[in-house]
This record gives C-alpha cells, structure tokens and sequence, in this order.
C-alpha cells in the first residue's frame, strides 16, 4: 500500500483514468477515438501534438537520466536507466517486435476500409506495429520514476497530466490507436515497480553472498 500522499495522489489520477478509460475501450468500435480527435486536426494543433509527442520518445528519457545525475542521486539513475531498458525490451522486442507484430496502426486500418484521415505533415507516418504506444508508457515510466523521485504532491497533477497528453497526441496524430495508450499507461506505471524490484532482488543476493563470503 502507498503511504506517500504525493503518491496517493498520483496513482489515484491514473488508477482514475484507467477505470473511467475502460468504458470507451470495452463500448467503442476500434478507432472511433481516433476518427474522433482526428476531426479536430488543424495546422496548429499539428504543430503542437507534433512537438508535444516527442517528450515520450527516448530522448526524453536521456534527459530524465542526465537530469538524475545532475542530482546526484546514483540509485535513482540506476533504476531508472533499467527502466529505459525494460522499455525498449518489452515494448519494442517483446510486444511490438513479437507477440502484437501482426498489428498496423490507424493508416493501414483505415485504408483497409477506405476511410480517409488526416496526418500530420510534421511527424513520420508509422503503419505497422501498434500495440502497444510505445511513446505513451515512456512518458508514464518518466512521470512515475520522478513522482517516486520528488514525492512532492504540486508535481502529481502535473506529471500526470504531461504522460497523459502524450497519449492524447498519439491518437490525435494517428499515429496510435486508444487500446495502444490504454495499455501503454499500465505498462508505463508498472515497468519502474518491476525496475525496483528487480534491483531490490540483486542488492539482497548481494548482500546474502557477502555475509557468507562468497
């Protein structure tokens, strides 16, 4: 259980999103949220999803890195470079690369049925390998690593919000569809849980081994 009120707060925000998310996700046809938001596309909001959607790409994490160093805080950036690890592994090889390989994203499903949509002039159109967002769980593995970082509740909403919106930009964009965002965001909040855990398990066997002098 959480006992951290910043925390509380932040995983209230999101477990809120999830329950609340999962009404459109079992009631809607696949791609109606896209078609939905892509409905609104203008030349500003291209622009500003465009340049919005690129604080979840792997450069942002590199910043998030360096951020952690700057700080001086060695076991955070520990955590949180194995973070960017099991990101790339479980989203780019295991799902994308395997298990969901067979998935295209909403410009061969549309086309498919011959439906047009618009697409930003700004970004590169992905057609294949949806699920999940891959965008969309690195930007909640950063707003989670720096909510467990801060512990500070004026970051919650915040942080949230800026991981939320770029699932947002993924389906305004079309470039994903919800269920990819959906399931972007558990993985998102779950993968630095798994980083620490996991690092919790090697200082231990660490520390058994030194006590019998191994």
């Amino acid at each position: 259980m959480v006992k951290d009120k910043s925390l509380q707060l932040f995983f209230s925000l999101v477990l809120g999103y999830l329950a609340v998310g999962a009404f459109p996700l079992l009631l809607l046809p696949k791609g109606e949220i896209v078609l939905w938001l892509n409905q609104f596309h203008n030349p500003v909001n291209d622009i500003i999803f465009s340049a919005y959607t690129h604080t979840g790409d792997g450069f942002a994490m590199a910043i998030v890195a360096v951020l952690l160093l700057l700080f001086n805080r060695k076991n955070f950036f520990i955590e949180f470079l194995l973070s960017a690890l099991l990101t790339y592994v479980l989203v780019q090889l295991v799902f994308k690369g395997w298990i969901f390989a067979h998935i295209d994203r909403p410009h061969n499903f549309f086309q498919e049925q011959n439906i047009a949509i618009h697409f930003s002039e700004y970004i590169k159109t992905a057609k294949r390998y949806s699920f999940p967002s891959g965008h969309t769980t690195a930007a909640f593995v950063i707003a989670t690593s720096l909510m467990l970082f801060f512990r500070k509740t004026k970051f919650a909403f915040a942080l949230f919000l800026y991981a939320f919106f770029v699932g947002i930009s993924r389906i305004y964009l079309a470039q994903h569809f919800y269920i990819d965002t959906y399931f972007g965001t558990i993985l998102g909040i779950g993968i630095p849980f798994l980083s620490k855990y996991i690092i919790s398990l090697f200082r231990k066997n660490n520390y058994e081994r030194s006590k019998k002098g191994i």
